[in-house]
């Protein structure tokens, strides 16, 4: 994946909400090596409230543990995504899922391709006994409309994002 050139950029809603910043770290192993660390930045302005927000966004190639471990490069998060991440199908998710709950401790928000990965997933993090649910799987109405390309033999549909959960400790665990 190689971003796309500045003037294609588009991140909704951080004018709407007033942020005056927005920090993105994407982490994961399967992130183009040579972005491996790469920070780009932008200044978006709201055209009709002049409002303006700084966006940075940063790559870490790695498992999210490794990540956390690289206290050079860690920035502490507000939320974690995991995107479609199948959980219920991948063991390998499980260290940095503890992790963020007991020790980052903040939200973690799960999206799945569809009703039934989302139950599926919803089953494997009730194991883990996370301490709150924000929500359960539903709908997220900000998914994809069309479905993925797929040569699934079950005839099921995937749409990118198509539900999504969160899970945290309790707001005021963290120190």
């Amino acid at each position: 994946m190689i971003p796309a050139p500045r003037k294609h950029w588009k991140v909704a809603n951080t004018i709407e909400t007033h942020l005056s910043s927005l920090t993105l770290v994407l982490v994961g192993p399967n992130l183009d090596r040579k972005l491996n660390l790469t920070r780009f930045t932008q200044q978006y302005r709201d055209s009709i409230s002049h409002n303006k927000c700084n966006v940075e966004i940063t790559y870490f190639v790695g498992v999210f543990d490794a990540f956390f471990e690289n206290k050079k490069h860690y920035i502490e998060p507000d939320l974690v995504a995991c995107f479609n991440a199948g959980i219920w199908g991948y063991e390998e998710w499980l260290p940095a899922i503890r992790l963020v709950l007991n020790e980052v401790r903040v939200p973690l928000l799960v999206t799945s391709y569809n009703k039934h990965e989302a139950g599926d997933d919803e089953d494997v993090l009730d194991e883990l006994k996370p301490n709150k649910w924000l929500w359960r799987p539903e709908p997220n109405p900000y998914g994809a409309t069309t479905p993925r390309a797929t040569s699934n033999e079950h005839g099921s549909i995937l749409k990118e994002n198509d539900y999504w959960m969160c899970l945290s400790v309790h707001y005021n665990a963290k120190a």
